[in-house]
């Protein structure tokens, strides 16, 4: 494959660029306190308990794979932007965005009702889509590792962006059963994105998960607005699985140039060496514009091999390969194992850290991202230098950033769960709630600071990153109106 047609088709290009501006936009600056304001109404649990769901229930699945239906709502999505009301392109998002950042009462309905009759089409498809008992897009990962193109995740947040704006529209209606109902269809989809994922997926479905728990906030905050307690735990915890992504990202790299898995068993040749080398140089010149440049092949084999076959040899003996066998290895078989010892060592490293609570795990990621970059400054070339995009930390934090998005709306609901059996009354403490009791903060594995002061109860969760200089992240800040 030349060099051209890699960068058309190379999947990590999309990972890094994504994952930049996904940190960067849904991460507040370090010191910063993301402060929620809501007033709520009292609000028992349902009754059946689990009357709400934001998962489709099993009862309710239709066997089939949901994949083909996702795409055909991509597919009468793009047709009806098509049409003349959609003039100049571009007018349909922009409207959808203004009305999902307005508060529900001040929703233009009748505007809102004629956009989306418009794509019904789409909405009907994504519904049907939500209640399929399986989704697979059977990317082709095994065969084109990183060159494998993710077409349905084009998409997928401007189909959520519509059942969220469904929603907000049911709200204003009144019909609070139909806005749950409609916030599913993100929640399943996200769900379903997390499904096999590589970790461009997994921003994908967190984008997708942080739009619908918006909407969850919006609803909470309306005057009928039932009690979703019960649907908020039902939801997968954690919401998404970062540990199966990456190592997903880790096979992708042997997927992507086949003779690495001879190097993992000890078997590489030279010219199976100088073959991976040649496609680890296409691979990292598309995927870094930083850096410094790639040398000439034959160039860069003589440098790496000056510079990194004394460590190989190292290597092998500490792997108790005999001082004779070592010798027998040639230059590139020798440099060849100990590049994917490297590989497989710091990726391990990553995800021994992600066998553990947040709070346990980031100090290990923080530590072997750290050793990753010292191995990419001595050998920019080698294979971590390839694939490391540095960035396990940063979709760490941010995914676990959402599932204490959903713990915060749940705890309120349990104070407001509590208000409803206790005259309108807050808890004075979190404790003391115990029918329906508040969760831990997952990015502490402690409880939320809780604070009432007058007829205003404060909720705080402490900074998601340790390196953040601010005690606290997020606040909200609640009034209960009887």
């Amino acid at each position: 494959m030349t060099r051209a047609s890699l960068k058309t088709v190379c999947m990590l290009v999309v990972v890094v660029a994504m994952l930049a501006s996904f940190v960067n936009a849904a991460e507040p600056k370090t010191g910063a306190v993301e402060e929620i304001r809501l007033t709520v109404h009292p609000a028992s649990p349902p009754a059946p308990a689990m009357r709400y769901h934001f998962m489709t229930d099993l009862v309710e699945q239709v066997p089939g794979n949901a994949a083909l239906l996702y795409l055909a709502a991509a597919q009468r999505m793009a047709a009806t932007r098509g049409e003349p009301e959609n003039k100049p392109p571009g007018t349909d998002d922009e409207k959808i965005d203004q009305w999902l950042n307005v508060s529900a009462r001040e929703l233009p309905r009748e505007e809102v009702r004629a956009l989306l009759h418009r794509y019904s089409g789409a909405l009907m498809q994504f519904r049907l889509a939500a209640r399929r008992d399986h989704c697979d897009f059977d990317p082709p990962y095994r065969t084109e590792g990183f060159r494998t193109l993710l077409p349905f995740l084009n998409d997928a947040r401007a189909l959520a962006r519509l059942a969220a704006l469904s929603a907000r529209l049911k709200m204003t209606d009144g019909d609070m059963d139909g806005a749950v109902a409609e916030l599913a269809l993100p929640f399943v989809q996200a769900h379903h994105l997390n499904d096999r994922a590589v970790l461009v997926q997994l921003i994908v479905a967190s984008s997708v998960s942080d739009l619908a728990l918006s909407q969850v906030q919006e609803l909470i905050a309306q005057e009928h607005a039932p009690n979703l307690y019960w649907a908020l735990g039902d939801l997968p915890a954690p919401l998404l699985d970062l540990r199966s992504a990456m190592k997903m990202e880790r096979a992708c790299a042997y997927f992507s140039i086949p003779q690495l898995k001879e190097a993992r068993a000890g078997r590489l040749t030279a010219d199976q060496w100088s073959q991976a080398l040649r496609a680890m140089s296409e691979i990292r010149g598309d995927l870094h514009s930083y850096g410094p440049p790639v040398p000439p092949e034959q160039v860069m084999l003589a440098m790496i091999s000056v510079k990194e076959y004394p460590l190989a040899k190292q290597y092998l003996r500490e792997l108790k390969v005999s001082a004779k066998d070592v010798e027998a290895m040639s230059v590139a078989q020798a440099i060849g194992v100990y590049q994917v010892g490297q590989f497989e060592q710091w990726t391990q490293e990553l995800d021994k850290g992600l066998t553990l609570p947040y709070w346990q795990g980031i100090d290990v990621i923080s530590a072997a991202e750290a050793g990753m970059r010292r191995a990419i400054e001595g050998n920019p070339w080698s294979l971590i230098g390839v694939f490391a995009t540095g960035s396990t930390r940063q979709a760490y934090t941010k995914l676990a950033a959402v599932d204490r998005r959903v713990a915060l709306l749940r705890t309120v609901e349990a104070i407001r769960a509590y208000a409803a059996a206790h005259d309108g009354q807050a808890p004075a403490r979190l404790d003391e709630i115990t029918e329906t009791p508040a969760p831990l903060d997952p990015l502490t594995g402690r409880p939320f600071v809780y604070h009432v002061q007058g007829d205003e109860v404060t909720i705080e969760g402490s900074a998601a990153d340790p390196a953040d200089s601010a005690k606290v992240a997020v606040r909200v800040v609640m009034k209960i109106v009887r």
